[in-house]
């Protein structure tokens, strides 16, 4: 197989691919027009306009899946694998593959725009690679500068990461040196940027990106641009500037004033330069065997007209992410399909409605001209509730009877509604109105909500498993061709040395599911507390971090500092307050053993004497309580001492009482 037979290749597959996104240009078009509420289309101006209900679902998800990708603490996926010798290197990893992708150009606006077409359409293309750029320092002259201040110039430099570029005459007698130094510095970093659905291709019989035989994307760019990465001018020359839209209703570049079916403004070619001039390249990722027996990955660039690079490559740069998978397809779902067929059926009953309520205001009326007078048929023409007309006779003008709403139209509309809040829940929930809620009305409500209410939390499962998790993996293979490095306890352990097929998972974190563990966490303590049957081991601090993440489900906030403060940021108390603490330990505990004591049904004498004694003990110890706060430390330590050793004379009257009764017991038996 020849250059040539390759290039007839990828175009066969090109078609192939493009055959399909014809097939599928019409649904993302309505898609998009159905979220607009541009359908379904008024058939007469008057007419409502289309009940919005696929834009409420978007509207009830977006920005809280749009929060939980951009948390620049938590990645939505990590890393793990058992041929990592420690946890930490995974944690790193994770870090660092987060750090990167949140760190590229616009990150927070281009997850935004690539949820919204996943939610909208069903996908989402992105191509992640990597990118380099060379910094140059100034050039500094030296004129028979001493060896020190050379060698200080070169030493920054060299800290500042740069390699350095000179051309220095050394004088060993004078040890000095006369000429120039510079630095230069290259530096690479990551790339993410999204494909639109027009210029995007793939094999029809591809289940996924990854395993696809064949994939592809366009890019438009200048002449100059593509010389500058290497491409020969020759056959640039000869490309032509294609328009992957052509009509087909596919580019949302005109959207905010039109349907997306019109084709994009035509820039005009530049009468400066060839270089100037607009070019379309195709990068096509196809599967198989070319002047060889074995199966290869082969990226190749190329024109309208000729393959301007060839190279085989390890993996394809490219993830198509979905919001709901669909079987035996690299296709997904979206808000059109779950909600689409709801906007119809409720705006058809509300046009309907709507009619049958503009009749009764405004019926047609039979006229017979020949019955009015020329004052009668001005008034007509001008006609309004109440008008007085003047005729021949009572039969000129007959009002056209109408039927008002039926009742079966009213439970229609009902019904209509009722499923439409039904759809809105079910397909995305409501996100938005649970963190509202806790903030407006109290983390209350906001722990209440049903779960069987929110899909949230599933929707963002497959959209972390179809997009940010292929995208991460890529993203660090990308790191490791970047040579970059992750810090180990103080050590810099190369990326390169991790194996390509690291595990991974998805940790996605609602802010639903943080309610509701934050709520079943604060029940569990709450209820072991009054019962007391919390376990010893948990702790101030256990008992911390369950408040803290109570306050931050309730609040919304990271840092609730504000409202709680860590266990070892407390203020240590002085030696009075360590002594009343004492005090009143031993109140709370003694007025406890008393109350058992009145309880128990004795009429033992003895029994009752110990009895009193106690409850004089409790008196005088329930009174500490309210002159602790100002008693001296030597007056604590007194009355500390006197509590004790009457808890232990009551100790001692009551163990007699018991050892005397059992000995009656014995006797009498």
């Amino acid at each position: 197989m020849n250059q040539s037979e390759l290039f007839t290749e990828l175009q066969n597959n090109f078609n192939a691919a493009k055959e399909q996104q014809d097939m599928l240009a019409e649904r993302y078009n309505k898609a998009y027009m159905m979220y607009r509420g541009e359908l379904p289309e008024r058939l007469k101006p008057s007419d409502l306009p289309a009940d919005r209900v696929m834009w409420k679902a978007f509207e009830s998800i977006y920005p809280a899946l749009v929060k939980l990708f951009t948390d620049n603490d938590k990645s939505p996926a990590r890393f793990n694998s058992e041929g990592m010798a420690t946890t930490k290197i995974a944690q790193a990893v994770t870090q660092a593959v987060h750090t990167a992708a949140m760190g590229v150009n616009n990150a927070y606006k281009l997850y935004m725009q690539a949820i919204k077409e996943i939610l909208i359409t069903g996908n989402q293309a992105v191509m992640v690679g990597y990118d380099k750029k060379t910094y140059e320092t100034e050039q500094v002259t030296f004129t028979d500068a001493s060896f020190a201040a050379i060698g200080i110039h070169q030493k920054l430099l060299q800290l500042g990461g740069y390699n350095i570029k000179s051309e220095i005459e050394f004088n060993e007698e004078n040890q000095t040196g006369t000429g120039w130094m510079q630095g230069e510095r290259e530096v690479k970093y990551p790339v993410i940027n999204l494909i639109d659905f027009k210029d995007f291709y793939l094999h029809p019989d591809a289940m996924d990106v990854e395993s696809s035989r064949y994939v592809a994307y366009t890019e438009k760019l200048t002449v100059g641009e593509a010389v500058e990465r290497g491409y020969s001018r020759d056959k640039l020359s000869r490309a032509d500037d294609t328009d992957t839209n052509a009509g087909r209703g596919l580019s949302k570049k005109m959207l905010v004033i039109n349907d997306m079916n019109g084709n994009d403004a035509v820039a005009a070619d530049s009468v400066l330069s060839d270089n100037n001039s607009d070019i379309t390249l195709y990068h096509h990722f196809w599967r198989g065997c070319y002047d060889s027996d074995k199966q290869q990955l082969h990226y190749v660039i190329a024109t309208d007209v000729d393959i301007v690079s060839h190279t085989t490559v390890d993996y394809v740069p490219i993830v198509l992410g979905g919001m709901s998978t669909v079987t035996g397809s690299a296709w997904s779902e979206s808000l059109y399909d779950i909600c689409g067929s709801v906007q119809i059926s409720k705006t058809r009953a509300l046009r309907a409605i709507q009619r049958s309520a503009d009749n009764a205001a405004y019926s047609e009326y039979l006229v017979n001209e020949a019955q009015l007078t020329p004052k009668g048929k001005e008034t007509f023409s001008k006609r309004g509730p109440g008008a007085a007309y003047s005729v021949k006779d009572h039969t000129a003008i007959t009002k056209l009877p109408v039927n008002d709403v039926p009742r079966a139209m009213e439970l229609l509309n009902s019904e209509l509604t009722s499923q439409e809040e039904t759809t809105i829940q079910g397909s995305a929930g409501k996100a938005q109105a649970l963190e509202e809620n806790g903030q407006a009305s109290g983390v209350a409500v906001a722990l209440t909500q049903d779960k069987q209410e929110l899909n949230e939390s599933q929707i963002a499962s497959c959209i972390a498993e179809t997009f940010i998790k292929p995208m991460y993996r890529i993203l660090l293979l990308v790191l490791q061709e970047m040579s970059n490095a992750v810090d180990i306890d103080g050590q810099q352990v190369p990326l390169k040395m991790l194996r390509a097929d690291i595990g991974m998972t998805i940790d996605i974190e609602t802010a639903y599911d943080r309610a509701n563990a934050a709520t079943n966490l604060m029940a569990m303590l709450n209820s072991g507390t009054q019962a007391q049957t919390l376990p010893a081991n948990v702790t101030d601090q256990n008992r911390y971090e369950i408040y803290r993440l109570y306050a931050q489900a309730a609040t919304g906030q990271k840092d609730v500092s504000a409202f709680i403060t860590p266990p070892d940021q407390m203020p240590k108390p002085s030696k009075p307050e360590v002594l009343a603490r004492a005090l009143l330990a031993v109140a709370h505990l003694r007025s406890q053993v008393a109350a058992c004591e009145l309880a128990e049904a004795s009429v033992n004498d003895k029994k009752a004497e110990a009895q009193k004694k106690w409850n004089d003990a409790a008196k005088d110890l329930a009174q500490i309580a309210e002159i602790v706060a100002g008693i001296e430390v030597d007056k604590l330590e007194l009355l500390l001492k006197v509590q004790q050793e009457r808890a232990a004379e009551a100790d001692a009257v009551t163990q007699n009482a018991q050892n005397q009764e059992q000995i009656n017991q014995e006797s009498n038996s």
